[in-house]
């Protein structure tokens, strides 16, 4: 159901903003926004006071989390082999906000970013030094010093021929030429690394024959002397820094420790930021400032109380003006709960309309395990789900403790459905043992026209329920003749189309309720024309509706598409995995087994997939069609966000979801 809201104007000090703002994060059920003012009201009151502007402050803390965020990554990376990441801590409220817990905590944060900004220089200077060294290697058989560039009457060039050249040929040219001599170095799959030695009388000769070949000179940059000595003192920088490196990786998992501290540093920080941009609703003056908010309403004495007791403020407690809109907050019971997340990722009912959950959330059920339909992927998806969600110990209300629980819920479903359809792995225990389940009602592979027949059947009782909702939303709202005309009427004729079906002489009398509903329709559809020519069309034209709610219920032979699916796929992996021999060997054995694991995991998951985006386009598209009406904005407020840590809750006695 929906949650019944209050509206909260709050006034008070500035002196005792900070402390407010913390107390009612500690509550959790206070959103905060702006008073509610005409645009007059706005004009005349911005003239003597001002809307607090935490911008700046925002920048400073987001730069603060970024180097908090940082050291953790680091600390993360550089865990010890086998330490087990922290469980989330479990603090008090009272100690989260105080700065005391947190003493200390920035210098370990300072260490942490000194440690990684070292050691990325270490490991920078580490990939330089590999690099000359690299280059340098090929050169190693140069005897002479590097920076030696001649004699009186001599030159000496170093540099690489690429492989297009004709070595021989460039070798028989500096022959030709005469005093010349000239070393290969070294030679790999890109290029020849020669050195010569020259009469400065053929200088021009010699350098026409290295342009001709592509001679590139050699860059030793700033070295001197010989190679091979400063490829020595390069393998010395390297192990000297590589040595660093470990030693900094052994400060850093002596750090690790530190990581559980951090932490909770960053959510300490982060929350300050959520506190900060509350701050925005505030319209201060100097010494006192208001700001309005929304809380449940069965929840709104006790907030009042418990601000009023602490503090010098002022809180007023007013209902909703008719027509306004309110956040949004939900609830329902255990098992209706983890399925607001479809009507989640659709969109929040209006604060106005109807929380379509309690009727969605049982077809949902009953949809996805039609579709998964087998008994021994429902069981696995639960006891997955089950456990996943005792070992996160997920918060109530996040998207992952609803979606798991939701899953978890329709496995029981699949389990449900793969005991009537005879489905477990699909034919496992026949294939592989030669023993059949027996299903307790049908196997829809042998008979998927009574599963299709089946499946309208449930889509157009769902489609019925929907428009019996559109009823009591147009009763509640006062609208009874609107309920009768557009929706009772209808219901006659799909009552009469449904007597039909029986034959005999109750085929004769639904045939005459179908007409009379269709003549209600007539009457009735075209009421709001003014005419009485156009009445009459837009009442009949209205009977072409039909069509649509046939549509509709075509729709759901996807039930009987997916249903078959998953059947027929792990049917095939069966057969498949005893193509080898089955037992018949420890090799055939094993390749079963890998297979069917594999097989069943794959296909388990695919279709849990499709069973949970058919189930949810049946609910969008065919369900919520006939009555839902969304555009509500979640209700959100100010509470302590924790990525790290755990809050241990507060109860404040009303529904403090």
């Amino acid at each position: 159901m929906i949650v019944k809201m209050s509206k909260l104007s709050i006034v008070g000090l500035m002196d005792e903003r900070s402390a407010i703002v913390r107390r009612l994060m500690k509550l959790g059920v206070v959103q905060l926004c702006e008073i509610s003012m005409t645009d007059e009201q706005r004009e005349q009151i911005l003239q003597m006071s001002q809307f607090d502007n935490a911008a700046k402050r925002i920048a400073q803390i987001d730069e603060e989390l970024r180097k908090i965020q940082s050291s953790i990554d680091f600390l993360t990376q550089h865990a010890p082999k086998g330490k087990a990441k922290p469980s989330k801590r479990e603090i008090t409220f009272d100690s989260f906000v105080n700065p005391e817990t947190y003493k200390g905590v920035w210098e370990k944060v300072f260490e942490a970013n000194r440690l990684q900004k070292t050691l990325a220089a270490k490991k920078s200077e580490l990939g330089s030094l590999i690099n000359d060294h690299d280059a340098l290697i090929l050169w190693k058989k140069l005897e002479l010093p590097v920076e030696l560039k001649g004699t009186a009457s001599t030159e000496i060039i170093n540099g690489t021929v690429p492989p297009s050249a004709d070595i021989d040929l460039f070798l028989k040219a500096l022959d030709e030429i005469g005093c010349v001599f000239i070393n290969i170095i070294a030679s790999d799959s890109n290029q020849s690394y020669v050195s010569l030695i020259f009469h400065k009388s053929v200088s021009d000769k010699v350098n026409e024959q290295l342009r001709l070949v592509g001679f590139t000179r050699a860059n030793f940059g700033e070295i001197s002397g010989l190679v091979a000595e400063n490829i020595k003192n390069l393998d010395n920088r390297i192990s000297q820094i590589r040595q660093d490196i470990a030693d900094i990786s052994e400060q850093s998992e002596q750090r690790y420790n530190d990581l559980y501290e951090i932490e909770g540093l960053y959510d300490y920080i982060f929350n300050m930021r959520e506190r900060r941009v509350v701050r925005e609703n505030f319209l201060k003056t100097d010494k006192a400032f208001v700001v309005g908010g929304w809380t449940p309403a069965d929840v709104a004495q006790k907030v009042k109380k418990e601000i009023e007791g602490d503090f010098t403020v002022f809180v007023d407690i007013t209902q909703p003006e008719a027509g306004e809109e309110t956040p949004v907050l939900l609830k329902n019971n255990r098992f209706i709960y983890p399925f607001e997340i479809i009507t989640d990722m659709y969109s929040l009912p209006s604060s106005s309309g109807v929380d379509p959950n309690f009727v969605m959330a049982p077809f949902y059920w009953f949809f996805f395990g039609i579709m998964l339909s087998d008994g021994g992927y429902g069981a696995l998806l639960s006891l997955l789900c089950g456990f996943a969600v005792w070992k996160l110990k997920t918060e109530k209300g996040s998207i992952l403790d609803k979606m798991l629980k939701m899953l978890f819920f329709c496995g029981i479903s699949t389990v449900i459905w793969g005991a009537a359809f005879g489905g477990w792995f699909g034919d496992l225990s026949l294939v592989v043992f030669g023993r059949e389940i027996a299903p307790l009602w049908f196997n829809p592979a042998g008979d998927p026209m009574k599963l299709m027949i089946w499946a309208f059947i449930f889509g157009a009782f769902q489609l019925i329920v929907g428009m019996a909702m559109n009823a009591y939303i147009l009763i509640r709202n006062g609208k009874w003749l609107d309920a009768v005309f557009d929706i009772g009427f209808w219901y006659v004729v799909f009552a009469g189309l449904v007597i039909m079906f029986f034959g005999g002489d109750l085929s004769y009398m639904g045939k005459y309720i179908a007409a009379a509903g269709g003549i209600g329709l007539i009457l009735t559809q075209g009421r709001s024309e003014k005419h009485i020519v156009k009445k009459f069309l837009s009442g009949a034209l209205s009977l072409y509706n039909i069509t649509g709610f046939m549509s509709d219920v075509l729709s759901y032979s996807r039930l009987l598409a997916l249903g078959l699916a998953t059947g027929v796929i792990a049917q095939v992996i069966n057969q498949v995995a005893v193509l080898p021999g089955g037992f018949g060997s420890i090799v055939s054995t094993i390749i079963m087994f890998v297979i069917l694991t594999g097989g069943h995991i794959f296909n388990m998951a695919i279709n849990t997939l499709g069973a949970y985006v058919h189930s949810s386009r049946l609910q969008y598209v065919e369900f919520f069609g006939k009555f839902y009406e969304g555009g509500g904005k979640a209700f959100a407020p100010i509470r302590a966000k924790v990525k790290y840590l755990r809050i241990k809750p507060l109860q404040l006695g009303g529904n403090n979801q």
